[in-house]
C-alpha cells in the first residue's frame, strides 16, 4: 500500500508514493502462484479483522512490486462491514472449511445473500457440488 502525502492531497486529490512493478496480467504463472497466499491473507485480514476492505481488486489495482511484494493501489472504492457481518463472514469461512453446507447457507441468510424465508434443503447438494469441485477439491 503506497504512503499518502497529505501535503500534496486535498478533498479531491489523494497523492501517494509511486509503486513500480508488474501488473498481474503480465506475471508468469509461478509469480502469480507466489502471491496467492499473501493476497488471501491480506484480504481476509481486511474483511475479518478491520472490517474495511478494498472493494475493487482487479488486475490493474494489484501487482508485483519491484521488491517482490504485493502492491495494492486505487482505494477509491472501499467498503465497511459491521461487527455482525464480520462475525458472519468468519462463521461462513469456518463452515466452508469443515464442509457444513447447512450452516454455510444459514450464514448466507445472515449476510443477506439469501432471504430469511428461502428454503435451503434443495440448495445444500448444489452448494456442496459446486464448492467441492471449484474451491475445496477433495
Amino acid at each position: 500500500v503506497p504512503a499518502v502525502h497529505l501535503s500534496h492531497s486535498n478533498s479531491c486529490v489523494l497523492t501517494t508514493t509511486f509503486l513500480s512493478g508488474k501488473a498481474l496480467s503480465g506475471l508468469t504463472p509461478s509469480e502469480l502462484k507466489s502471491l496467492i497466499p499473501l493476497g488471501v491473507q491480506v484480504f481476509l485480514w481486511q474483511l475479518l479483522k478491520i472490517g474495511r476492505f478494498h472493494a475493487d481488486p482487479h488486475h490493474a489495482n494489484l501487482f508485483l512490486t519491484s521488491e517482490g511484494k504485493l502492491g495494492i493501489i486505487d482505494f477509491g472504492l472501499v467498503a465497511t462491514l459491521s461487527p455482525s457481518e464480520m462475525s458472519a463472514l468468519t462463521d461462513a469461512a469456518k463452515h466452508l472449511f469443515v464442509r457444513d453446507w447447512k450452516a454455510l447457507l444459514a450464514d448466507a441468510k445472515r449476510l443477506g445473500f439469501l432471504d430469511d424465508d428461502t428454503p435451503t434443503e434443495e440448495l445444500e447438494p448444489i452448494i456442496e457440488a459446486v464448492l467441492t469441485k471449484a474451491v475445496l477439491k477433495p
